[in-house]
Order: C-alpha cells, then sequence, then structure tokens
C-alpha cells in the first residue's frame, strides 16, 4: 500500500477495529498490537461520544 494511503488507513477507527478482531480471531494473546488497536477504537469512540454529547439542540 503507498504511504500516503496507509497513513490515512490509520486514521481511520475501522482499520484499527479490523485489526483487533482479526488478532482476536486467530488466537492472539492480548500483545502491544491488539491492546493498541483496542485503546484506539476506545478513544475514538469516546471522542465521538463526547463529541455528540455536547452538541446543541435547538428546539422551537
Amino acid at each position: 500500500m503507498p504511504t500516503a494511503l496507509r497513513w490515512i488507513a490509520l486514521a481511520m477507527p475501522l482499520t484499527h477495529a479490523v485489526d483487533a478482531t482479526r488478532h482476536a480471531a486467530n488466537g492472539a494473546t492480548a500483545g502491544i498490537t491488539l491492546v493498541t488497536d483496542f485503546v484506539t477504537v476506545t478513544g475514538l469512540l469516546l471522542a465521538l461520544l463526547i463529541g455528540g454529547a455536547s452538541l446543541r439542540r435547538k428546539t422551537s
């Protein structure tokens, strides 16, 4: 994969979710890659939840 596309892929949470699922399905133990993927996906989900909670609804 070209370098530019690799950087874009690493910024997307689905890449980390797929990698974590693949490692878990292959019977990998809790290694650094599995932990890194889990922390990345969890952090991005928390950021989305906090961002969504901070939006104000406009009611009339």
